[in-house]
């Protein structure tokens, strides 16, 4: 598995987030639910989602809901 770096976030559902840009992969790390990678994830999405005043809101409006991006779960809790 790549090594991500993972930053940790302000956020009532996401506990930390992290983005590859050479094999566009966000990985994100849940509060309850595991760690979740999505890819292929655009260097413009990313910095949209770090930057957003909402991560949850941002996840649901914009990745998961996003039929393009693929989603695995690579770990649990």
């Amino acid at each position: 598995m790549e090594k991500i770096e993972m930053i940790k976030v302000e956020s009532s559902r996401i506990f930390r987030i992290g983005y590859s840009e050479k094999t566009q992969t966000c990985r994100i790390d849940f509060l309850r639910g595991g760690v979740y990678e999505y890819k292929p994830f655009a260097p413009q999405l990313w910095l949209a989602f770090k930057n957003a005043k909402s991560l949850g809101i941002f996840f649901e409006d914009y990745i998961k809901r996003n039929k393009e991006i693929k989603c695995t779960k690579i770990s649990d809790k």
